[in-house]
């Protein structure tokens, strides 16, 4: 018998647990984990895995570097600039990172917002480098009118990029796993042309 560490919710994933469950995206996850599973393509594998082992993680900065080399691993980046612009590309570089939820507001954070940060952040902790300060400033977890969303000691920058990391990996593998995107994912040119096809949104 095969005994898993639970998940971890994030502090606004816990915000989250009152929402009402989308059953549709819940079965559409379900499904596409287990054609994940059956395509044993690496590209598709690694980043589930590396989702979960995230989910795992009590270290903030782990759980963010494994979500983020899961992201990087689905966009086949390798630089900065391709990074961000393949996540544009796959996302919106408009969209909201975080949906808005009940009475909570809307988090101000875009994915061009976060995007470059997070990836200058994941290289950091990945080549053992200090981590800039303004990664370490308290600067909150903000609603579009810059309000402050949770009450008590503010977030930290990374700690909203923790958040950020744990989302938008799971957004890219929705997105794979609703557009039945398995056997494009899989082949590695297909994949690439269409990562980096700009889309209007």
């Amino acid at each position: 018998m095969i005994s898993h560490e639970r998940f971890l919710a994030t502090r606004w994933g816990k915000l989250q647990g009152g929402s009402e469950l989308d059953r549709k995206l819940l079965f559409c996850a379900i499904d596409g984990v287990h054609a994940v599973e059956a395509s044993k393509a690496p590209r598709l594998v690694n980043p589930l895995t590396l989702f979960g082992l995230a989910l795992q993680a009590h270290s903030l900065h782990i759980s963010l570097l494994l979500s983020t080399i899961g992201l990087d691993a689905l966009l086949m980046a390798g630089s900065p600039g391709k990074f961000t612009d393949r996540l544009f590309n796959l996302l919106g570089e408009d969209s909201f990172v975080f949906p808005c939820y009940l009475d909570l507001g809307q988090p101000r954070y875009r994915v061009k917002d976060v995007a470059a940060d997070l990836y200058d952040l994941r290289s950091a902790l990945a080549h053992g480098r200090e981590i800039p300060p303004k990664f370490r400033n308290k600067v909150g977890f903000l609603d579009t009118d810059g309000k402050e969303i949770f009450d008590g000691d503010p977030y930290t920058y990374a700690a909203v990029l923790h958040e950020a990391s744990s989302v938008l990996l799971r957004q890219t593998l929705l997105k794979i796993c609703s557009g039945k995107l398995f056997d494009v994912v899989a082949d590695t040119s297909a994949w690439r042309q269409y990562l980096d096809a700009p889309r209007k949104w």
